[in-house]
């Protein structure tokens, strides 16, 4: 490949530079908006309560994939479009030799950007990681072979990913590409579902007899809506319905209960039987 001509621009020196400073004193904010991105498709600017600011999302399923990473129960934080250092990826560009992020007409290096950066507690609690995630749909990044097989496709889209794997790998961060198959629609409605609980104060030993006493119900009469499983509960444990909701619908968030969530029937409902994984039913009770 020949060698390729790269312009950075001043404006652009001084956007990457102000957002470090600002994230620097520990206020996070997205490096790209929704008013930076010039495409079809719906975005979304809005308030996180879990977190405390605004967040930018470009698209639906960024959207549903925020929801999911957010509310893993061993998530910290989430920052969304987060930078990376222009000077670092051009150099990475250069030894693998792939083409950078550019302006086509005006060669202007363009600052490349992770979707999800992600903190999250490690296995012992005691500290935290950092694993960083690109996301894409499926069909945008992948393609059936006659046989059947998974092959990658839009080779232009999977060498960006490379500079952006090898600018984390050099950080000790783990990569992942994740596609909307990560977060379906089912996902997003689930979470949607029960987000009212997402900051409900809970002992242990109240959750562990909730679960135990719904498990217990539901592998008794599974075909019940969920709504009657919820009166036997609060019943049996002798808490109010709108309780005894308030913990179906933490546990449910925050994966405390092995819900099937792989096609519109499994989307959680009132009125609905709710269906649960019998295999893993034991480690949830």
């Amino acid at each position: 490949m020949k060698k390729l001509t790269y312009l950075k621009l001043p404006k652009t020196v001084k956007k990457y530079k102000q957002w470090t400073d600002d994230i620097a004193n520990g206020t996070y904010r997205s490096y790209l908006t929704v008013r930076d991105v010039n495409k079809v498709g719906r975005r979304h600017w809005m308030y996180c309560d879990k977190q405390n600011r605004e967040v930018h999302l470009l698209s639906d399923g960024e959207r549903r994939m925020y929801m999911e990473l957010l509310y893993k129960p061993s998530t910290v934080a989430v920052f969304e479009q987060y930078a990376l250092d222009l000077d670092e990826t051009l150099d990475i560009a250069v030894e693998l030799n792939i083409m950078h992020p550019r302006n086509w007409k005006t060669y202007e290096a363009y600052v490349m950007s992770t979707d999800f950066l992600v903190e999250s507690l490690s296995a012992d609690d005691n500290t935290t990681q950092l694993t960083a995630y690109t996301f894409k749909y499926w069909d945008q990044i992948y393609k059936l072979s006659w046989l059947d097989e998974v092959e990658y496709k839009s080779m232009r889209t999977w060498q960006k990913f490379a500079i952006e794997r090898e600018f984390w790998r050099r950080r000790g961060i783990e990569y992942r590409v994740v596609t909307e198959r990560d977060a379906t629609k089912v996902h997003y409605h689930n979470k949607l579902f029960s987000e009212s609980a997402k900051d409900l104060k809970v002992s242990n030993e109240t959750l562990t007899a909730f679960l135990a006493c719904f498990c217990e119900s539901w592998q008794c009469a599974p075909w019940r809506q969920l709504q009657e499983l919820i009166a036997r509960v609060s019943h049996t444990l002798s808490m109010s319905d709108g309780d005894a909701r308030q913990l179906f619908r933490f546990a449910l968030l925050y994966g405390f209960l092995p819900v099937y969530e792989e096609c519109e029937t499994h989307m959680v409902r009132w009125f609905r039987p709710v269906h649960l994984m019998q295999d893993e039913l034991g480690i949830a009770a």
